[in-house]
């Protein structure tokens, strides 16, 4: 019974820190300055979520710089669209279940940037960072 608590303890803390980090980011924006050769190079961006949990709650940046947060999605998941140079991309799954894997990637043309496992009851993987060509 205590290593449930625990769990559940270590999950919902898990998610509040999250919160927080989404929200001072947010408040907190920074330019970078890319050298490339062409300014707003843009990516075909993908998140992916994959693993053997079955459901996840999902927290992530998307197209237009703004956080979205959906409870109980399948898995797997995917989310494709279009990222200019220097956009920050982040994506958290949290796995809803007692037992399973959760995997997050974040893929740039195609490629794959950033990626993140985590296994067990309640765990979160977190793929985050600001990409150039």
């Amino acid at each position: 019974m205590k290593t449930a608590v625990r769990l559940v303890l270590v999950a919902v803390l898990g998610v509040i820190l999250t919160f927080i980090m989404l929200a001072l980011l947010g408040k907190n924006k920074v330019s970078l300055d890319i050298p490339s050769s062409s300014s707003n190079a843009a990516f075909a961006a993908e998140y992916r979520i994959t693993g053997s949990a079955i459901l996840v709650d999902l927290t992530y940046e998307n197209e237009n710089g703004s956080s979205e947060q959906h409870a109980k999605v399948k898995v797997p998941f995917s989310l494709k669209f279009e990222a200019t140079e220097g956009q920050f991309l982040y994506i958290a799954a949290q796995n809803d279940g007692k037992s399973g894997s959760v995997k997050c990637e974040i893929l740039l043309d195609g490629i794959v940037q950033k990626e993140a496992e985590s296994t067990g009851a309640y765990t979160i993987a977190t793929c985050s960072g600001r990409f150039k060509h």
